[in-house]
């Protein structure tokens, strides 16, 4: 049966990596000036946007930002795989990867942000699936 009240939400990343001053742990959705560009600021550790670098519209983009907070050992990514919307529930479905036991010893955060061309996030309910998948 197909919910007639779910659509899938295209987005593109605007960053994904180990985040530079991120300490945060979890799920966000940022639709103002000031919370885009504080999101940005931690993941980057840059702002204003450097030229070259992916831009937001923020009367028509919100941007959903996934971290994972500190991890003790290099190796570990995030990423955000699909969004969708169902009712009035954002559903992100995401995959952490692990690193396997010889992962270097340095702290890392990684987080992926995404702008997504829907206005109004901010005000619905969240529900992340995060697929954990450990290093062979």
């Amino acid at each position: 049966m197909v919910d007639s009240e779910s659509s899938v939400l295209p987005f593109r990343t605007l960053f994904r990596g180990s985040a530079v001053r991120q300490t945060l742990n979890g799920l966000f959705v940022a639709d103002e000036a000031g919370l885009v560009e504080g999101f940005w600021l931690a993941a980057t550790g840059v702002f204003p946007v450097l030229p070259g670098q992916p831009e937001m519209d923020l009367t028509v983009e919100t941007m959903v930002v996934l971290t994972l907070g500190r991890r003790p050992v290099l190796g570990y990514s995030v990423s955000i795989d699909r969004l969708q919307l169902r009712g009035d529930t954002l559903i992100v479905e995401a995959t952490e990867r692990r690193p396997g036991r010889s992962g270097l010893d340095q702290i890392e955060s990684p987080a992926h942000l995404v702008a997504v061309r829907k206005r109004g996030l901010r005000n619905q309910d969240m529900d992340l699936r995060l697929r954990i998948v450990p290093a062979i």
